[in-house]
């Protein structure tokens, strides 16, 4: 099978931007069923973009954690992966 060559068109968002930091929110608001206007669920998602240091990659890990039970607001950041764990890729 050959492929045609097609320009790959990549997005880069900064991770702290007011648009990027939406998107994560509305991301997790939607996976775990969080409502934004209570004020233990924003504070969830808050707690899980910043122990994620707004990576997306991390944000997911830490709301799969959530979905088992594995995670609160209390714990989130202990399991956040490291850097110097395996989830650490850079481009």
């Amino acid at each position: 099978m050959v492929l045609a060559a097609v320009p790959l068109r990549v997005r880069r968002y900064d991770l702290g931007s007011a648009p990027y930091q939406a998107l994560l929110r509305d991301y997790l608001c939607g996976r775990l069923s969080l409502d934004r206007t209570n004020v233990e669920d924003a504070a969830l998602s808050d707690a899980i973009i910043r122990a994620a240091d707004s990576r997306f990659a991390y944000v997911s890990f830490l709301a799969d954690r959530r979905e088992v039970g594995q995670a609160s607001v209390k714990n989130i950041s202990a399991l956040a992966p490291s850097y110097g764990g395996i989830w650490v890729m850079t481009v």
